[in-house]
């Protein structure tokens, strides 16, 4: 199926004297989504509202946010939290995971080079894929070279199994360990207090330190037996 990319033009990086974290965070909103739109569109609104209220994190992390389904939307690209647009959902049709994976990898690349011509000190990005299905679109090796980025220490990866539905294979064959995290669909908003809290706490990291995360109660943290 012939899939579009719909990019939204770059944003400067602001704050250059301090360190970033760029996190790009990519949510399923196929078919199967349908009817947590308006879940969706509040837990993404906390999430900005929870990092830009916290003043270190306000100044050092980016969120891109990128929906996908039939097509891939950057809903909002890499910048200052409080340049984040909060975007419309509507939920329906398939899943192109291996699509939306591979223009994460792409911005992220991007941002970090951006970082690196404006001398600006970051943190290794993070990539966060929330599904509730797996992939309908084709292998582009986008799964293999997200795998050899955390391999090479060059992002972080979280995959979120929205549900119980979720082809657990695939999303934990995207992690180096296998690692996915777990949670019930009326449980949308604790993902995004996680997104938000995490990044507020690595952001005060510094480059190569080792996380600290703090999984909720609520989430459910599963390891897939992998192919190394």
């Amino acid at each position: 199926m012939a899939i579009t990319i719909c990019e939204k033009p770059r944003l400067p990086i602001e704050n250059t004297g301090e360190q970033h974290l760029a996190c790009a965070v990519l949510v399923d909103t196929s078919g199967s989504m349908h009817g947590y739109e308006k879940q969706l569109v509040e837990a993404i609104t906390a999430m900005k509202e929870a990092i830009q209220d916290d003043d270190i994190a306000r100044g050092r992390v980016e969120v891109c946010l990128i929906t996908f389904d039939d097509d891939v939307r950057e809903e909002s690209p890499f910048g200052a939290i409080t340049k984040m647009k909060i975007p419309r959902i509507s939920c329906g049709g398939m899943t192109c995971t291996h699509a939306a994976v591979q223009f994460a990898l792409q911005r992220v690349a991007e941002r970090k080079a951006v970082y690196k011509q404006n001398h600006v000190t970051y943190n290794q990005p993070w990539i966060w894929l929330l599904t509730d299905g797996g992939s309908n679109d084709a292998n582009n090796g986008a799964f293999d070279e997200l795998l050899k980025a955390q391999r090479d220490s060059k992002c972080v990866f979280f995959g979120v199994a929205v549900g119980d539905e979720v082809n657990e294979t695939e999303l934990g064959g995207m992690h180096k360990n296998g690692m996915i995290l777990r949670v019930g669909k009326d449980n949308l908003s604790s993902v995004f207090d996680f997104i938000s809290q995490s990044a507020s706490g690595a952001s005060v990291n510094k480059p190569g330190d080792k996380l600290n995360l703090q999984v909720p109660n609520d989430m459910e943290v599963k390891f897939i037996e992998i192919d190394v």
